[in-house]
Formats: C-alpha cells, sequence, structure tokens
C-alpha cells in the first residue's frame, strides 16, 4: 500500500550487499529504538532493522511489506486493502475503523501515526525500518502495547547525490522514483524526491462485469537540514495523491438450502464450504416479500477472481496527504542534548468497499465512506549522558480529529438503507523517563517510567433510512434483534445516530531491565515492561448504543529473557529471546445476530519464543534466517481456550544474497527470501470460516550492477509460487455467507538504478 502519499530480545540489522563484494562479515546498523544513536546488538529489546539496501534488494514498496521479512508478525488488510491491522506476537486491534488508534505504533520520523487509515504510505526513499517487539510502555507510551514500527526516511546530504530508478512489471505496471540531495548554502543541505507508480491492471479478475480498475500513485517529499555548531534542524514536507484499485472480496455461502431450517450444510463446520458449491447464502431482500427467504450460490473460488455484478459499484480508493514534520536538537552542554519533534498531517479519502460481493448483483452490506483524518503533535525531550547515567526524559502532546461518513446499501440483505456518521476529538499527554544505570563494566540496570493520559470526545452512530419501508431490522420480533416495529411505520430511524461518549484513560507504564555484558561480543538482559491501549469506540453499523461501547482499554504485562551474540570473528549473530504476557480487557472484535462488534475479552496468557541467526561465511554471501513460536490462549467467557486473532503458532523466514564478480567491471547479485506462516484465525471466536491455513512465500531477485555500484539493473518476482491464503474474513451467521479478502498473487518485472 502506498503512503498515501499514498499518504533489544531478538535484534537483525545485516544490509544485504551494502558494496559489492563485502568481505565476510556482517554490517551493522544504527538505530534510535530508544531514541537515541546505538549499534543494534547494544540495545536490549527484541527488533529487527532493516537498512535502505535492504528495502530496496528485497522490494519493500509499502508499509505492510515489512511484515515478509520478520517473524511473529502478521499485517492484513481489512476493507478492500485500506486501514492495515497490525499484530505482533498475537497482540493487536483486529478493527477496520479509522477513529481507533492501532496496538502496534506506527511511526514516521519519529511522529506516531494515530489512525489506521494513516498507514497504506509509500516507502519510497527510506533510510531504514525498526520493528520493535513488545509493549514500549516508557519511551513510546500511546497505544504502543505491541510494539511499535519506525519508519526513516533518508536525510538530506551536504554531499551531491542523485539516484534514479525505472521499473516495469505484470499488471500492466510501471513506476518511477528518484532523489537529489546537496548543500544548499553553508550549514545548509537540500533533498529532493518523489515516486510515481501506475498498475493499469487490478490484481483480480471480475469473471462477471466490468473489470475492476487498477492503481495509481503520484507522491513526493522536501526536506532541508541545517547544522550549526549546537543546533541541528531538519524539517520534512511530504505529500501526495493516489487511487487505488477496487479489492474485491471472494464470498462463500455456507447454508443448505435442503433444510427446512436453512442450517449450515456439512462442509461449513469444517471450514471449507468453498468446496461444495450447493451451499447458498440468504436474502431477504427489497424485490422479496418480507421473511421469503431468496438464496444465492457463490460456485467460483479462484483466489484471483471474483464475480461482481455491474449493479455493484467498484470505485477507486482516492487518498490525498500531506504530512509534516520539524525537528530540533539542540546540544545544551556536553552532557545535555534537547530534542524538539513537531508533527503534522491531514488524510483526505474517499472508498468504497463491498465484503459480500454478489453474482448475481445483490447489494449485501456496501459502503461508500467518505473520510478526513487531521492531527498535530508535540515532543519535547532531554538526553543526558556521563559515564554511568544514560538518561532520556520528556513530555508528549498531541490531538487528532477522525470525521466520516458511510452510506451503506443492504438492499437485499437488510431491505434498507444506512448512515453512519461520526465525529471524534482525542486529546492526549504523557511525561516519560527511562535511564540506563551502568553498575560496572559488565552489568548495568534499566528503569523506565511514563505517565499518560486520553481524552477521547465522541459523538455519532447508525441511522435506519428505511427508504422501501419495508426494513427488515425495523419490523424484526424484539427477541430476534429487531425492533418489532408495525408495518405501518416510515421514515428513517436514529438507532444509534447522535450517541456521545466522553471518557478519559490515564495509565502508568514502565519497565525494568537487567543488562549483562560479559565481553563485547555478547549482551544478556532480562526485562519486566507493561503497556496499555486507550478505549475505543465501535463505529461501523450499530443497532443499539451498547454495540458502540466504549470500550475499556487494554494491559500487558510482559517478562521477557534474552541475548544476542556475535560470533566467529564478525561473520555470525546470533539472537534469541523467551516472553510471556499477561494480557488483559483485550478488545476484539465478536460476531453479533446481523453483524459484528467489539467487546472486552477478560485476559490472555501469551508465549513464545524467538530466534535468529546472521552469517556471512565467505565473501559476498550473507544469510539470514528466523524462527518463531506463539502460543495464545484466551480466558474469557464465550472465548474460553481460543487462541488470539492472526496469532500463528509457527514462523519462519530466511533471505540469502551472493554477490560476485563476472568481469573484471561487472558483478551480479543473486538473491532469494521466503517466509513460512502457519495456520491462524482471523477472529478472536475461532470459526473455522475465518481460519487462514498454512502458507508459504517465495520471491528473488537477480541484479547485474557496475563494479563502482553507479548502475544496476534487476529482474525481480514475488511469490513466485502464486500461493493464495486468506488475509481476512468478514463471518455472518444470519445470511450465511462469509467476505474473504485474498492476498496479492504473483507479481514480476525487471527495474534499473542509475546513480550520479
Amino acid at each position: 500500500m502506498k503512503f498515501q502519499a499514498r499518504v533489544p530480545v531478538l535484534a537483525t540489522a545485516v544490509a544485504l550487499a551494502a558494496t559489492p563484494f563485502a568481505q565476510a562479515q556482517i554490517e551493522e546498523v544504527l538505530v534510535t529504538a530508544q531514541k537515541k544513536e546505538a549499534a543494534v546488538t547494544d540495545v536490549p529489546i527484541t527488533m529487527t532493522a532493516l537498512s535502505s539496501n535492504d528495502i530496496r534488494n528485497l522490494r519493500l514498496t509499502d508499509a505492510m511489506d515489512v511484515e515478509a521479512f520478520v517473524t511473529n508478525i502478521d499485517i492484513k488488510g481489512t476493507l478492500g486493502g485500506t486501514n492495515p491491522a497490525i499484530t505482533i506476537r498475537g497482540v493487536g486491534l483486529n478493527d477496520f475503523n479509522a477513529n481507533n488508534n492501532p496496538s502496534v505504533g506506527v511511526y514516521v520520523d519519529d511522529v506516531f501515526l494515530v489512525s489506521a487509515g494513516m498507514l497504506n504510505f509509500s516507502t519510497f526513499d527510506i533510510d531504514r525500518i525498526e520493528v520493535l517487539k513488545g509493549p514500549q510502555g516508557s519511551l513510546y507510551g500511546r497505544n504502543t502495547n505491541g510494539g511499535a514500527i519506525n519508519y526513516f526516511s533518508t536525510r538530506p546530504t551536504f554531499e551531491t547525490e542523485a539516484y534514479v530508478t525505472a521499473g516495469a512489471g505484470n499488471f500492466d505496471m510501471w513506476e518511477l522514483e528518484g532523489a537529489v540531495s546537496g548543500e544548499l548554502a553553508p550549514g545548509w543541505a537540500y533533498r529532493i524526491s518523489g515516486t510515481g507508480y501506475d498498475r493499469g491492471d487490478n490484481y483480480v479478475d471480475n469473471e462477471l462485469g466490468s473489470d475492476f480498475d487498477g492503481s495509481d500513485l503520484a507522491a513526493g517529499r522536501l526536506s532541508l537540514l541545517y547544522e550549526g555548531e549546537r543546533l541541528d534542524f531538519l524539517t520534512t514536507i511530504a505529500g501526495g495523491s493516489a487511487e487505488d484499485g477496487f479489492q474485491p472480496f471472494k464470498n462463500r455461502g455456507f447454508l443448505d438450502p435442503t433444510d427446512p431450517n436453512l442450517g449450515p450444510c456439512p462442509t461449513a463446520a469444517s471450514g471449507n464450504p468453498a468446496q461444495d458449491f450447493s451451499c447458498t447464502s440468504l436474502l431477504l431482500g427489497v424485490d422479496r416479500t418480507f421473511l421469503n427467504v431468496d438464496v444465492e450460490t457463490f460456485p467460483n473460488q479462484e483466489f484471483d477472481e471474483a464475480t461482481y455484478a455491474d449493479s455493484v459499484p467498484t470505485p477507486k480508493t482516492e487518498t490525498d496527504s500531506i504530512f509534516i514534520t520539524a525537528r530540533f536538537d539542540y546540544e545544551i552542554n556536553d552532557r545535555w542534548t534537547a530534542t524538539a519533534i513537531t508533527g503534522y498531517a491531514d488524510i483526505d479519502r474517499q472508498y468504497a468497499d463491498s465484503v459480500y460481493g454478489s453474482l448475481q448483483g445483490y447489494r449485501y452490506f456496501d459502503a461508500e465512506r467518505d473520510e478526513d483524518i487531521d492531527q498535530i503533535s508535540q515532543e519535547l525531550r532531554f538526553h543526558y549522558l556521563d559515564d554511568r547515567i544514560d538518561l532520556t526524559t520528556g513530555v508528549f502532546y498531541s490531538y487528532d480529529e477522525v470525521k466520516s461518513r458511510n452510506t451503506t446499501n443492504a438492499d437485499d440483505a437488510l431491505a434498507t438503507l444506512y448512515d453512519i456518521r461520526y465525529d471524534q476529538e482525542t486529546t492526549a499527554a504523557a511525561a516519560f523517563a527511562q535511564m540506563e544505570y551502568t553498575l560496572n563494566q559488565e552489568w548495568s540496570v534499566e528503569v523506565g517510567a511514563r505517565w499518560s493520559y486520553e481524552d477521547r470526545e465522541y459523538e455519532g452512530g447508525t441511522t435506519d433510512l428505511n427508504p422501501y419501508n419495508q426494513s427488515v431490522i425495523l419490523y424484526l420480533p424484539v427477541e430476534e434483534g429487531g425492533f418489532g416495529l408495525p408495518p405501518s411505520f416510515t421514515g428513517p430511524l436514529p438507532l444509534t445516530a447522535g450517541t456521545r461518549f466522553d471518557f478519559d484513560d490515564d495509565d502508568p507504564s514502565g519497565r525494568l531491565g537487567l543488562n549483562y555484558r560479559p565481553n563485547d561480543d555478547w549482551l544478556i538482559y532480562g526485562n519486566v515492561s507493561t503497556g496499555f491501549k486507550s478505549g475505543i469506540v465501535f463505529s461501523d453499523i450499530t443497532f443499539v448504543p451498547e454495540e458502540m461501547g466504549p470500550l475499556d482499554k487494554e494491559e500487558l504485562v510482559a517478562y521477557e529473557l534474552g541475548f544476542k551474540g556475535t560470533l566467529a570473528d564478525g561473520t555470525v549473530q546470533l539472537n534469541g529471546a523467551g516472553f510471556y504476557y499477561d494480557y488483559e480487557d483485550i478488545q476484539t472484535q465478536v460476531p453479533t445476530a446481523l453483524a459484528l462488534t467489539f467487546t472486552n475479552a477478560d485476559q490472555a496468557d501469551v508465549y513464545g519464543l524467538e530466534g535468529e541467526i546472521t552469517w556471512a561465511p565467505i565473501d559476498g554471501l550473507n544469510i539470514r534466517a528466523g524462527a518463531s513460536y506463539l502460543d495464545t490462549e484466551i480466558d474469557s467467557p464465550g472465548l474460553d481456550d481460543n487462541e488470539l486473532p492472526n496469532a500463528p503458532e509457527y514462523q519462519f523466514n530466511a533471505i540469502a544474497r551472493y554477490e560476485f564478480p563476472v568481469t573484471g567491471d561487472l558483478y551480479m547479485a543473486l538473491q532469494g527470501d521466503m517466509k513460512y506462516t502457519d495456520e491462524m484465525y482471523k477472529e478472536a471466536t475461532n470459526n473455522p470460516l475465518a481460519q487462514t491455513d498454512d502458507y508459504t512465500i517465495y520471491n528473488a531477485r537477480i541484479t547485474l550492477a557496475d563494479r563502482d555500484d553507479v548502475w544496476e539493473v534487476s529482474a525481480w518476482g514475488k511469490n513466485l509460487g502464486d500461493e493464495d491464503y486468506l488475509e481476512h474474513s468478514f463471518v455472518v451467521d444470519f445470511f450465511g455467507i462469509t467476505g474473504d479478502l485474498y492476498n496479492t498473487p504473483r507479481t514480476y518485472g525487471v527495474s534499473g538504478t542509475y546513480r550520479f
């Protein structure tokens, strides 16, 4: 997905082929995961870092791509690929609405993005990506009980440099990216970068109606840097516009039309009614007398094909965005520095989704949405360093507003139209401090604390417009979830519209850690950390105010023990960790009689192990492999013994890159990578219809370049096995239908880069 523009336990930071013919040694990337620059092997938290070379060579073109190269993480699209839901070690908000903060904090240039609706951005001209696992309750704080993902754009350089990359691929795709950087005036440097992308064909073919549109993007970034004797200043303005092609859902009916009670067909219990073409879904719509049940079958189950009639609208997602940051770093004296970071963002978008697309052209829940997300934030922090004390302390403030209007056509589901709109304002503030105190040459202790406060004001809800005077929900008996109104009722009825919530959460969180460094090559650490996620309001279709919430805040206590070791004269990096989470008041999606809503599950236990090895056995060859094990168990009425959603038990990944000379002036690089993901459930009820089978994705790249690394040409392929898997699924028992979102099919292409 694109910045639409289109807006330490485990640590890996090995650049794949930073320079041609690199010696057999691991290159380490400097990171700022703890708000200070450090080598990743010296940071006692779980993290994976990807360098600019990794980003290019692995073809990470959007924010969600990072999932393919990190274990114990799942990132999925929700509504038509928008509003991605990020889960790390089983902790994540399984929501598809834009008004609720994710459980995994996403930061661009140290600025927190408040909404899942802001996470579909392009990773062009990015310097590095840092994935932090576990609660970040002291230095990050706001809604990062699952972890944090940091994206850092490339800074301006005083030495003149430039590059341009162009490429083309299947699905009628072309792309262009470039940047130029240099000195503007004494002490001042600039960088201008941009990208353009066009994909003429949609990833999914429509076998019934008109073709779905492709996607296009134009985005740019301007950065200015001032470096003085004591003061550094960096400001960035980024923005762009994108049109993403409609992403259709696949559908499966799972009712048995031969059953007078329309019970589930036999294959539905196994979660695979796609193999039984006699399974159907139920229809009550406008053209049928009330409760005179009609049915529909969905025989086509090819994951890259859909059957949408032309009567179902399939418009593009249109997004316009602007993102501005300003950072000041001031050296107060030899021991103290001050940093101030200001962030502003504005995202406007219109998009549509048809979760239950129809072969017959029926309208189940076809939504057209208009959203506006605005945010402003300010962080001020101070860093102190002497021989024993390394201290970071500061304050944080942010304000954001999310407005949305959603018109949902449910003609053939509930014989009506719904108007859903809301306006939500959130104010957040925090004070924090974290200190590492060196006891002696081998031992140090870390202590961190943060007090966070959030106030949320929400007004909105659902109106049943009842344009046909036969809305099912209005006339359905109360005991069946309806309102029991007489057939003579006319006009719209505010179901939950005008509902107001004004609530706040405050929470102390922190971290206590002990670090042991027996020598320069080993770090062994243990820590206890806490995190919280503020309460939320469910903002989709609701029939009674109780379905909206508000939900209580989540709280998490994490216990972790890990190590990092460098072996074999710097050619092997070995990392490992074990952890346990006590996860309480989990905000999770559950079905209702007619749709779905959210609830607080009481508690879950989360256990896990992670291991990763990086090895440079010979000159030019780098190998990286990782594995994770995760066990989650919910303890809550109705969900007892279930697994957390988006939490596969096993994941494995591997990357290998080999560079070798082909002539005196040319070298070649061969690269392959893979990731295996175990089966998992996509929601907390563990419905087999919403279960993803295990899958493996393979990617590859071959590059020819000159020895000076001035130019290169590459051929690449992603998902070479054309593997298909279920990214997300909505299941509504009342209608006997699922809405299934699948992954991207096989893509391939060529690209060339020239550096000036």
